[in-house]
């Protein structure tokens, strides 16, 4: 399972980043996220976004469909929607899409809250 955070202080990253975490009894991986990103600047990193995180997939939604409702805002040239398990038809509720054009993946941020598949919002 994973998931994603954005700190908007450097401090408070470094402060989860260099203590440890447990969740239920589980030990929990903390690791930063590499910027890919050929920016040199910060200044215009949204400019430069192109994969998004899709999260609330509902499990039925199937790779196709997922494929074809964000490819409607734009060329993709990666999608992603893992499955649940090895031998399961079900996905695991998140996948990626990643872009050609970074004004495509705004197009999808511009429209957050109307993004539905199969009658559920997702995000």
């Amino acid at each position: 399972m994973y998931a994603f955070v954005t700190f908007k202080e450097e401090e408070s990253l470094l402060e989860v980043l260099y203590r440890p975490h447990v969740l239920g009894s589980q030990k929990v991986n903390v690791l930063r996220a590499k910027n890919r990103l050929k920016t040199k600047s910060t200044e215009n990193i949204d400019a430069d976004i192109r994969k998004l995180f899709i999260g609330g997939i509902p499990a039925l939604t199937t790779f196709e469909e997922f494929k074809e409702y964000f490819a409607q805002f734009g060329e993709l040239t990666d999608s992603m929607l893992p499955a649940k398990s090895k031998d399961s038809k079900l996905n695991s509720g998140f996948g990626f899409v990643t872009f050609r054009d970074p004004r495509s993946a705004q197009r999808v941020l511009s429209q957050g809250s109307n993004h539905f598949l199969r009658a559920k919002w997702v995000f």
